[in-house]
C-alpha cells in the first residue's frame, strides 16, 4: 500500500509510473537460402506479440493506462558475436497500489527504465521495505528455478 502525504496527513494513495521495455530481435537462420528475418523483423515481431499480451493478459494489481509500441526499433552491433541485434521499444504507463506490484516488471530481461509519475513523495514504513524485499526475493527464486527448468529440458540424463 502507498502512504502519500496529503499536507500533514498521509494517506492511501495510487502510484503512476512509466516503464520501458526494449524487446530482442536476433536474426533467425532457415534450412533454406531464402526466408531468414532479419534481426529487425524479428524485434518487431514481439513486440507485436508482447503488446498484444498487454493489452490482454490481465496483470493482479497493475492498471495499464496507456501504451505505446510506436517507438522506432534500433539496431547494434552484438561485441560478442559480431552480429546486429534489433531492439523495438514499448512504453506503458501503469497504476499500482503497492510498490512490490511494479518489482515484477523491473526484473524482466527487457526492463530498461522506470519514472514514477504519482506521486512525487511516499512513505515508506519498515513493514513495506521488508514485503518488497520479500517480493524481489520471491521474484529470484522463481526466475531462477525457471531457467535451471528450462536448462534441464535440454539434457538426458538416462
Amino acid at each position: 500500500m502507498i502512504m502519500v502525504k496529503n499536507g500533514d496527513k498521509f494517506e492511501r494513495g495510487i502510484m503512476r509510473a512509466r516503464l520501458r521495455f526494449d524487446f530482442k530481435g536476433i536474426s533467425r537462420p532457415t534450412r533454406f537460402f531464402f526466408g531468414a528475418k532479419s534481426p529487425v523483423e524479428v524485434a518487431e515481431e514481439i513486440r507485436e506479440k508482447q503488446l498484444v499480451a498487454f493489452q490482454h493478459v490481465p496483470i493482479q494489481g497493475i492498471a495499464i493506462t496507456e501504451l505505446d509500441g510506436q517507438g522506432e526499433i534500433y539496431t547494434i552491433s552484438d561485441p560478442l558475436t559480431a552480429e546486429d541485434v534489433a531492439f523495438a521499444p514499448v512504453e506503458l504507463v501503469v497504476e499500482a497500489s503497492s510498490l512490490e506490484e511494479l518489482i515484477r516488471f523491473s526484473l524482466r530481461e527487457e526492463f530498461r527504465k522506470i519514472d514514477i509519475l504519482e506521486p512525487k513523495e511516499m512513505f515508506l514504513t519498515h513493514y513495506d521495505a521488508e514485503k518488497m524485499l520479500y517480493q524481489v526475493g520471491e521474484e529470484m527464486r522463481q526466475a531462477r528455478f525457471l531457467a535451471a527448468r528450462i536448462e534441464g529440458k535440454g539434457r538426458w540424463d538416462g
